[in-house]
């Protein structure tokens, strides 16, 4: 009521943060109308730091002032001129030594009036205050030279304009809801009184109804499903609640999750109506994490040259933008065309002329987008131009890809465009400066200012407010709960700033400077928030993932308060939203013909059911990861190249012992063919001047590596290769007919003797082993497949060929009818004998087909280490694995490793 009283006498209200000035705007206006007032003068709030530049606007109108202020975006820069011009520069980044200059100066704005520190002789000393007091000097001579005014003096410009009766000044001033002044912050203040205004502090209060509390969880994640019910209950209670954590910017998305799940579950439906959230959070998010402002920087680094495969994806796929036809078109292209053709460009990234071309052969209306882009940004490549000209560059960029999208913008959307807008126009502002560069300079700028701009959209008034302790400055509420109230997290940890003098430092009272003066803030700022409102929670987890923690001393020490522990219950912090619906949607046969997938589907199959339903019936599958270079899928196809190639001309160990020894000039003929073979697997390999470099690299290790398989097989008893990469179609399994490729079929033993028999041999360039092969659920079961159902004379034994580096050596791991039959003589290995390993495969295989053919979908990982690792369908089975008890006779193994 104070307030408000004074608004309408005309005062003027001036709050610490824009949230709180936008709070009390609109309880004004929401008095007035409850009045039944028709119109009225708004309401005269502001944030200091608007309040205090909009008098500086005014002085410059009155001609009062002639200098330009600064913005911090242009303070920086000015940084940067002064230090490229000094020798003395570190090593550090000269951004980050900018940044880290303008907080310096930020500090002696705010606590320096007297410019003690311009004052210091620092000229004997070596220390990094020592050096940064010559930027000083050298930046504050550059702005008087210059007519500029750096911002973070504009506090102490303001005093003086005060004081000089150069500024217009209203009767009577409010600051509410401000901790403590600073210094400059004083100096305004004694202005104001000084030419006759009224200046009161207003402190926000609400009566207290309960002793504060503080509450011991056991975890983390008790301690935010505590808050989430807490808060739910409220919110049913029809209170306003304040939810305040010190770390907001950390705690923030598991925050998030804890309070959608029990307070908002209707936002979980992605196919339910846009809900709006209740509650709201005061820390946004960069502004480069935006998704439409994300998608128009992907553009613009395209345009200015290669970029991520998967940013590519993202393009083709953004509702914001029109480069294919609709974002499902785009997503079908980024996964089925982009992607597949990229891997063979040895890099993980892709310019727009190479995504042209690739995507010309399968849509031409999304390469012919494209290409109109490129052509327009074509002549921005090698430019140096103004700001303000490749702003409005990108704009028209981004206006012909079709940002910000067809579709009828959300309020939150329309402020995101708003923001994108000011970070551009702000970036044009370093025109002042006589600054010019290039686009990519320019994007990199671009990319700075979005990540360092906070976007939150306007507080809406829900129910229930997150804010830090800083922000929550100046609100109330009904209830409110103060999270991590732990001694690690409450109070801050505070340091002095490198740059500037220690002893400068504790004499003007910076953060970070004295514990004591950090703890007394630290303190107030604990009891503002209890004052804030008629309940207070305080709360902490008493383990974490460091160990055990203790309360905030502040927090414990604070008269009244009660001590509590917290028994979370599962079932009531979080809603029953599972409910058991019976299902009695008949599955439909699979269609006739081979199955998708070939033996693929037995070993999903095998290692998850809903994985098998999801890959073969619901046809999910996982984006592939693109590397720089070779992949592992690459390497291994070359290995099967390589090799098939070779046996084709060799066919027999004694011709590969005849080509594999040494002539009288050191050489052998086996090394020639390797090398042509070689050559052949690397023959659908495009390279430029830099790859081809590369690749001669991999050619030397594929020689090597195949060199020392050679010299396995070597040592093996005689053998004959019947077939390589031997085509077998429509192989019947149970109910499922499948195409099956297999590796190499070799005739071993004597026809004389009657040994004579057949053996399937499969390399291997990853992990794989005989045991793969063993128990109901195989967890490699392509070999078990070509030896029942391959249609293949005589097979009595098979054989993974380990053509990889391992501190056991290449080897066979072999399972056949007699031990030592296909690799070098080795220990027998006790095992069934062959014929029935031959019947129990084809049980398995069989009970494993039927399995999938009946649609027998049951979330069951054989091993959830390894099996749920790298599948696609997680997003869909939502198993959480932290339920799961870890095998401990099984070992983490990739499913192919690369081939070194």
């Amino acid at each position: 009521m104070r307030v408000d009283a004074a608004l309408k006498r005309g005062a003027v209200v001036l709050t610490p943060n824009l949230r709180t000035a936008r709070r009390l705007s609109a309880h004004f206006d929401d008095a007035r109308r409850a009045e039944g007032t028709l119109a009225w003068q708004p309401a005269n709030v502001l944030s200091w730091t608007a309040w205090t530049a909009s008098l500086w606007q005014s002085a410059l109108i009155a001609g009062s002032e002639t200098r330009v202020l600064l913005n911090d975006l242009q303070e920086r820069a000015v940084w940067q001129r002064v230090l490229q011009q000094d020798a003395a520069q570190s090593l550090r980044p000269l951004t980050s030594q900018a940044k880290l200059c303008s907080a310096a100066l930020r500090l002696l704005g705010a606590f320096d009036i007297e410019d003690r520190f311009g004052r210091m002789n620092l000229q004997a000393d070596l220390s990094d205050a020592a050096t940064f007091a010559g930027w000083y000097r050298q930046f504050s001579n550059l702005c008087s030279d210059e007519g500029l005014l750096p911002n973070s003096y504009l506090d102490i410009e303001i005093a003086g304009l005060l004081r000089n009766r150069r500024a217009t000044v209203v009767a009577e001033y409010l600051l509410y809801g401000f901790d403590r002044l600073t210094p400059a912050q004083r100096a305004v203040a004694d202005s104001l009184q000084q030419v006759g205004a009224s200046l009161q502090h207003v402190e926000p209060a609400r009566e207290q109804m309960t002793s504060p509390t503080l509450l011991a969880c056991g975890s983390p994640d008790d301690e935010l499903r505590a808050c989430s019910a807490w808060a739910r209950e409220a919110l049913t209670g029809g209170k306003r609640v304040a939810i305040i954590a010190p770390d907001l910017e950390t705690a923030r998305p598991e925050l998030e999750r804890a309070l959608r799940s029990a307070v908002a579950p209707a936002l979980a439906d992605v196919t339910a109506p846009i809900h709006s959230a209740p509650y709201e959070f005061s820390t946004g998010r960069p502004l480069s994490q935006v998704g439409m402002v994300a998608d128009a920087l992907r553009l613009l680094r395209w345009c200015a040259g290669s970029i991520a495969i998967p940013d590519a994806g993202a393009i083709l796929c953004s509702p914001y933008l029109s480069m294919a036809p609709t974002p499902e078109r785009g997503a079908e292209l980024d996964a089925s065309v982009l992607r597949e053709a990229s891997a063979t460009l040895l890099r993980a990234q892709v310019s727009l002329a190479e995504a042209t071309a690739i995507l010309a052969r399968s849509d031409a209306g999304t390469a012919t987008a494209l290409r109109g882009v490129a052509s327009a940004a074509r002549t921005l490549e090698d430019s140096r131009n103004s700001y303000a000209f490749f702003a409005d560059e990108s704009r028209k960029l981004l206006q012909r890809a079709g940002w910000p999208g067809r579709q009828e913008r959300s309020s939150t959307e329309y402020q995101a465009v708003d923001r994108w807008e000011e970070a551009l126009d702000r970036l044009s502002t370093l025109d002042l400066l006589g600054a010019r560069t290039t686009f990519a300079a320019f994007l990199d700028d671009l990319t700075d200012i979005l990540r360092e701009t906070l976007f939150a959209p306007e507080n809406r008034g829900a129910p229930i407010q997150v804010m830090s302790v800083t922000e929550a400055a100046g609100s109330t509420a009904d209830v409110l709960w103060f999270l991590h109230a732990d001694d690690a997290t409450w109070p801050p940890r505070r340091a002095m700033h490198p740059l500037l003098p220690s002893a400068l430092q504790r004499a003007l009272g910076m953060p970070g400077s004295e514990t004591d003066r950090d703890e007394n803030e630290a303190r107030e700022a604990t009891m503002r928030c209890v004052r804030s409102s008629a309940t207070t929670i305080f709360s902490y987890a008493a383990s974490g993932p460091e160990g055990h923690r203790r309360p905030s001393p502040f927090v414990e020490a604070m008269p009244g308060i009660v001590f509590e522990s917290a028994a979370v219950n599962e079932a009531v912090a979080t809603p029953a939203l599972v409910k058991p619906v019976e299902d009695l949607i008949s599955l439909p046969s699979l269609p006739d013909g081979v199955a998708a997938g070939g033996v693929s589907v037995l070993t999903a199959q095998a290692q998850c059911g809903f994985r098998a339903f999801a890959q073969g019936r619901l046809f999910v599958r996982e984006l592939e990861t693109l590397d720089a270079g070779l992949s592992a899928r690459d390497r291994g196809e070359q290995v099967h190249t390589a090799l098939q190639a070779f046996w084709e001309t060799v066919k027999t160990q004694a011709e590969l012992l005849r080509i594999s020894k040494v002539d009288t000039n050191g050489a052998r003929e086996r090394d020639t063919l390797l090398q042509v073979c070689i050559e052949k697997a690397f023959a659908n390999t495009p390279a430029n001047q830099w790859d081809e470099a590369y690749l001669q690299v991999q050619r030397e290790r594929l020689f090597k590596l195949l060199s020392s398989w050679l010299d396995v097989e070597c040592q093996r008893p005689p053998f004959v290769v019947l077939h390589t990469e031997l085509q077998v179609p429509g192989a019947q399994v149970g109910p499922l007919r499948m195409d099956m490729r297999v590796d190499r079929i070799d005739r071993v033993g004597s026809e004389e003797e009657g040994t004579a028999a057949s053996v399937l041999i499969d390399y291997k360039t990853g992990v794989a082993e005989r045991k793969d092969w063993i128990g109901e659920r195989l967890e490699a079961p392509q070999l078990p497949v070509y030896a029942i159902a391959g249609g293949i004379d005589d097979v009595r034994g098979i054989a993974f060929g380990s053509v990889r580096v391992q501190k056991d050596g290449m080897k066979f791991d072999e399972m056949a009818e007699r031990a030592g039959m296909i690799g070098p003589a080795t220990r027998t290995k006790r095992d069934l004998p062959f014929d029935e390993r031959m019947e129990e495969w084809r049980r398995d295989l069989q009970r494993l087909a039927e399995a999938y053919a009946n649609g027998e979908a049951a979330v069951d990982p054989k091993d959830h280490l390894i099996t749920c690792k790298h599948c696609a369908a997680r997003p869909i089975c939502r198993l959480d694995l932290t339920q799961l008890e870890p095998d401990d006779d099984l070992t983490e193994e990739e499913d192919e490793a690369p081939a070194w």
